[in-house]
């Protein structure tokens, strides 16, 4: 594999963890007093790789540029206000 693909990949990655962080916040079967942190970490990256092939389908068309790259991220953190607010 060349470095441009290895960096899709990881981007991808980097950009579904915290769609799935949100999950594990939201409900509270999966929060701090019943899972520790370290646990719960590790399991938000291996169910984030469950979701890599469908979010690295998406990030093949988007160019790995500053401007989107700052867009993408703040959309993902306003999804994540907007799932928080009972």
């Amino acid at each position: 594999m060349d470095l441009p693909t290895i960096q899709s990949w990881l981007l991808a990655w980097a950009f579904t963890a915290p769609r799935v962080l949100v999950t594990f916040a939201l409900l509270p079967v999966l929060t701090e007093p019943v899972l520790p942190s370290t646990l719960r970490n590790g399991i938000i990256l291996i169910l984030s790789m469950f979701v890599l092939p469908l979010t690295h389908e998406q990030f093949l068309n988007i160019k790995p540029d500053t401007l989107s790259m700052l867009s993408i991220m703040v959309k993902e953190g306003c999804w994540a206000y907007c799932w928080a607010i009972p």
